[in-house]
This record gives structure tokens, C-alpha cells and sequence, in this order.
């Protein structure tokens, strides 16, 4: 009997983080739209000094650990999104946006049982943190771009994640912010498709261990007409 009601409590509660976290993604969608058609009249009426565009991404991550030398336990995170361009000047333009993404969490370096084979010292709450969940993360962007020319481009700026909450107490990342400093470079594959490179560093690693998150991220671009 008590492990069926174990079994139900713990079914209960898994019901109740897939049931937020599917409110926080129709929430999400649905601003994503909102965003989309106000952006698009806005274009329209400012004679397309305004542009906007959607992206899908894969990044490489890791973590940086600024008090212990430890494994960065290397992830992969994919984000999708959407993005609006402004022209400030002849060359200069400004970047902004809301992106959805997830880390992907990864194999445990310290398994009941294993040798640790990691780098450096292992570490509890870091191995959970990578191991035990997936990441759900909303970022805004914001950055000054520089045209080069008409086919290629760069950029800087800061972006800011929220990462959601999950039922992990050992998760330093959960229902935690974070803000980083963004650099990149954009080059236009024809009118409508571009491919981007960023790379992204956390500027105050306030996180456990004064952790940062780092990644280097790969986005295909479509351009909205």
C-alpha cells in the first residue's frame, strides 16, 4: 500500500510539472504570434525600416567553474525563435528578440558503481545538474550590429535566460536568471537565409560554485518579409 501511494504521489507531481511546463509553451507560442503580427505591421507602416525573422539553433555548452577545476560536462542545447532587425543607421542596426531552448542533459560521470572519468575533481551538485534533467530556458537578445557589407555582418550585445523549474534540488540552474555577454557574425546565404555563429559567456556567475555557462551556437536565420 505505501508503495502505491508512493507510486501515485510521484505520479501526481510529474502530472503537475508536464501540465506547467505545457502552459509555459502554449504561453510562449502564443506570445511568439502576438509578437509576429504586431512586428509585421510595424514594417509594413514604417516602410520596412523594421525587419523580422525566425531562427532554429544548436549550440555547444558547457560549464565553467570558477572555484574548483572539475569536468565543464559538455551538452548540447537547440533553441528556436523569433527576432526583429531595426536600421539605426547606414551600417549600424539593432537586435532583439525571444528565443525558447533546452540543454540536453547528459550521461553521469559519477554512476553507482563507475570510476569517475570526468576532468579535474568531481563534483555532486554538477553531475546532477547535468545529468538529471533536461533544461528548459527562455533568452532575450539584445545587440548592435554592424553591416560590413551587404552580405556580412557583426554583432554584440548582452542576452538574458530564465531557466524553468524542475523538481531536482540539487539543480543549481533551476528557476534561476543569468545574464551574458553575446558576440557573433551573420553572413547571408541568399535573401531570405543566413547562418550565424554566437558565442555567449555568463557576465556575473552568480550561480553554485560561482559557475558560468558558456556556449558557442550555430543559428540558421529566415528572413520574414
Amino acid at each position: 500500500m505505501q508503495k502505491l501511494t508512493l507510486k501515485g504521489l510521484e505520479a501526481i507531481g510529474l502530472s503537475f510539472i508536464v501540465i506547467n511546463l505545457i502552459t509555459e509553451v502554449l504561453r510562449i507560442v502564443i506570445f511568439i504570434l502576438l509578437f509576429l503580427v504586431n512586428t509585421h505591421a510595424w514594417s509594413q507602416q514604417t516602410k520596412k525600416k523594421f525587419r523580422f525573422h525566425l531562427l532554429v539553433g544548436g549550440a555547444y555548452s558547457q560549464f565553467r567553474v570558477g572555484e574548483v577545476k572539475t569536468d565543464p560536462y559538455p551538452a548540447l542545447e537547440v533553441r528556436i525563435g523569433a527576432g526583429i532587425s531595426g536600421a539605426l543607421a547606414k551600417r549600424w542596426a539593432i537586435n532583439s528578440g525571444i528565443n525558447l531552448g533546452m540543454k540536453v542533459k547528459r550521461k553521469s560521470l559519477l554512476s553507482y558503481g563507475s570510476i569517475y572519468k570526468g576532468k579535474g575533481v568531481p563534483d555532486v551538485r554538477i553531475d546532477a545538474t547535468a545529468s538529471e534533467n533536461h533544461h528548459y530556458f527562455i533568452e532575450i537578445p539584445l545587440a548592435i550590429q554592424f553591416n560590413h557589407n551587404d552580405r556580412l555582418a557583426f554583432y554584440t550585445g548582452v542576452l538574458g535566460r530564465s531557466w524553468a523549474a524542475n523538481d531536482s534540488h540539487r539543480d543549481f540552474l533551476r528557476s534561476q536568471m543569468e545574464v551574458g555577454f553575446l558576440l557573433g557574425g551573420t553572413r547571408d546565404i541568399n535573401k531570405s537565409l543566413a547562418l550565424s555563429i554566437d558565442l555567449y559567456t555568463t557576465l556575473a556567475p552568480s550561480l553554485y560554485m560561482h559557475t558560468r555557462n558558456q556556449f558557442g551556437q550555430v543559428k540558421l536565420i529566415y528572413r520574414l518579409e
